[in-house]
């Protein structure tokens, strides 16, 4: 009887020994699993610190061609309040001026390096590709706005647009003449604030450009059949700008010669004896061919008019007169008018656009065919 107490009180023993040598083991690997888990989880704590950052990212969808702005750079921007405008269109004409918000910084884990993405001084660059809102704006695929200390903005109104023309298409301004002569006047200028129903834009030029563009300008004025036209660049990310080559007139040269600066760098546009050449082979085209071209392209004679409103306006008492009198100045001989020079640009005056109906017709037929 006392042996079997003796056994059961071993037996016990043993078995507390046991369980606590198992407790102890599963403590052991608890605590070893504990630690190696609060390694993992430093690491990676450690990893993601190391790949989250703070990036720019597109709050809305951006377009190829828009300029990003965040929200701090819009209460600069839009300083200009409408309620200030003179009238309805100048109040409408800043608000299509008024920059949105299309970028704000958010903290985002990658594994890229920090320079893959767009930093705060690259703010206001120039998206080449389309960014879909959410996403991180990479530095590749914008471009910084290149501004000199002579670039302005400037109203591009003389242009012919093509018909599905958009804002931030990047294009040539070209300028082609009567004989088939076709040059470069602009290279890969970007369109903004598109009014397809005036046909105008505005674009970045700099002080030789837009000599050169108004050179052009004046040549689409004077010469019938002279045409000045965009086109559009197919992938302007990939595509490298074009070298202008448009001849600008001898006039313009003299005054662009005047700045030192400018010379030096439309060098290769103002070449004297390549206009003089130029005007030789255009002064060569006929009256009919001058016609045909104008007619193909459906332009406005501006050259002819110019001429047929100068006599107008320096014989306006005359044809008002008349025009008071009976109303028709079409029996007046042609042969009374005397000659009048090309006029350099269009004088419409009060007089002639209060004119009466007919007065117009009437004066052609007093003053001949002087613009023909």
């Amino acid at each position: 009887m006392r042996n079997r107490k003796t056994r059961t009180m071993v037996l016990g023993i043993i078995l507390a020994v046991i369980i606590c040598a198992a407790l102890g083991a599963l403590a052991f690997y608890e605590h070893k699993k504990l630690t190696a888990s609060e390694a993992d989880a430093k690491y990676f704590s450690d990893t993601l610190q190391a790949n989250t950052m703070d990036v720019y990212v597109a709050s809305r969808d951006i377009e190829a061609g828009e300029r990003l702005y965040t929200e701090e750079m819009i209460a600069e921007l839009n300083d200009v309040k409408l309620d200030q405008a003179g009238d309805r269109p100048t109040a409408g004409a800043i608000l299509q001026r008024r920059a949105s918000t299309n970028v704000y910084t958010d903290r985002i884990y990658t594994s890229l390096p920090r320079s893959s993405y767009i930093t705060a001084d690259m703010l206001g660059s120039v998206t080449l590709v389309p960014i879909k809102a959410g996403e991180p704006i990479m530095a590749n695929v914008v471009k910084a706005l290149e501004i000199t200390q002579d670039s302005r903005e400037y109203e591009i109104s003389a242009a012919s647009l093509m018909v599905d023309q958009q804002t931030n298409d990047v294009v040539d301004v070209r300028i082609t003449y009567p004989n088939g002569e076709d040059y470069l006047v602009l290279s890969k200028k970007r369109v903004q604030n598109l009014s397809l129903a005036q046909s105008t834009f505005w674009t970045y030029m700099n002080e030789d450009e837009i000599m050169r563009f108004t050179s052009a300008i004046i040549d689409a004025y004077h010469m019938t059949g002279t045409r000045i036209y965009t086109v559009r660049y197919a992938a302007e990310s990939l595509q490298n700008e074009a070298v202008p080559n448009y001849v600008v007139r001898t006039e313009t040269l003299d005054l662009m010669k005047s700045d030192p600066n400018i010379y030096a760098r439309a060098e290769e546009t103002m070449n004297a004896a390549a206009r003089i050449s130029l005007e030789a082979r255009l002064g060569n085209l006929t009256q009919d061919q001058l016609a045909a071209t104008n007619a193909g392209f459906g332009l406005t004679d501006t050259a002819k008019n110019a001429v047929l409103q100068a006599n107008i306006d320096m014989h306006a008492d005359e044809i008002a007169n008349a025009a008071q009198s009976d109303g028709s100045l079409s029996e007046t001989p042609a042969a009374e008018a005397p000659a009048a020079e090309p006029a350099a640009a269009p004088a419409v005056t009060e007089e002639t656009a209060a004119a009466p109906a007919g007065a117009l017709d009437s004066a052609r037929d007093l003053l001949g065919n002087g613009g023909r």
